[in-house]
């Protein structure tokens, strides 16, 4: 009887531990394939490294120098995808090799696309012989992962170059938060925390319509005193802040003007206010 009750018990606590699990990421390998640029003569690899999907493609008139490419935010969805170097028809004609990672798993999870875009450099040197230079670049959250992978392997690269990169760590996570919440509290919404999933559709419309006519372009007074607390938020006075303001709240985003509203910003399963950044392990240069 009890080898019975201890095995429903082990079933239980499997069974929960399987709900709480994260997704099972894949990647589509059919999709990894990827043709050559006409005119630009390359030797292509693609496949699977560590779990992470990758590209590399090495010009016949190679100069000996890598650039590597990170990847932004994909969402927090299974599917890992890899994409080309936005460059990759510049580095090519001028004799840079490229690769790219998909990255291991999604959501806002730099550390991991720090560690799986330096397994992918010394893939490539593997495979096609060390680099006399090699170079990384991102955008977006990729741009975090450039600041975090020059960071902890100096010696491996040579240069670095964030593109738009999150390099206000954690702080910017706040940022959206306090945008949210200060926009909710002004417009006299009152404040929504958690969000529910009808904060898109319900809660920010009529967030923007108790802030003005046509938020963010016709504001009345709570609207424009949510209007300057932003500015000074986000840098204070400066010249063009009224180009960014119409742009991130009134055309960023999808339906536009929501991109600083979108719950998953501030509420990103990685993230948790004032919570530690995603860290590196510390690295010394002989592990590089």
């Amino acid at each position: 009887m009890l080898k019975r009750i201890l095995g429903l018990v082990a079933a239980c606590l499997m069974a929960h531990a399987a709900l709480a699990a994260p997704p099972a990421y894949f990647v589509h390998e059919s999709k990894l394939p990827f043709a050559a640029v006409p005119g630009l003569a390359s030797e292509r690899e693609w496949g699977m490294h560590n779990g992470a999907g990758y590209r590399m493609e090495k010009p016949d008139n190679w100069n000996g120098k890598l650039v590597m490419w990170a990847h932004g935010y994909r969402g927090e969805g299974p599917e890992l995808t890899v994409d080309n170097h936005p460059l990759r028809v510049f580095l090519l004609a001028n004799g840079y090799a490229w690769a790219a990672s998909s990255y291991s798993r999604n959501a806002y999870d730099p550390a991991q696309g720090a560690r799986d875009t330096h397994a992918l450099t010394k893939l490539f040197g593997s495979r096609f012989g060390q680099p006399g230079r090699t170079y990384i670049t991102g955008g977006s959250m990729g741009g975090h992962v450039t600041g975090i992978v020059a960071e902890q392997w100096p010696q491996s690269y040579d240069g670095a170059m964030p593109i738009c990169g999150v390099l206000g760590d954690y702080e910017l996570f706040d940022y959206f938060f306090d945008f949210n919440v200060a926009a909710q509290t002004l417009s006299g919404v009152g404040k929504t925390f958690p969000y529910g999933d009808d904060y898109l559709t319900a809660t920010v419309p009529a967030t923007k319509a108790a802030l003005g006519p046509a938020f963010p372009f016709l504001l009345n007074a709570a609207g424009q005193q949510f209007k300057a607390l932003v500015q000074m938020q986000s840098g204070g006075v400066r010249p063009v802040f009224d180009q960014g303001w119409n742009f991130w709240t009134g055309l960023a985003g999808t339906p536009a003007g929501n991109f600083l509203f979108d719950r998953t910003w501030s509420t990103s399963s990685t993230w948790t206010r004032r919570s530690p950044p995603p860290r590196m392990p510390s690295t010394s240069p002989s592990s590089a």
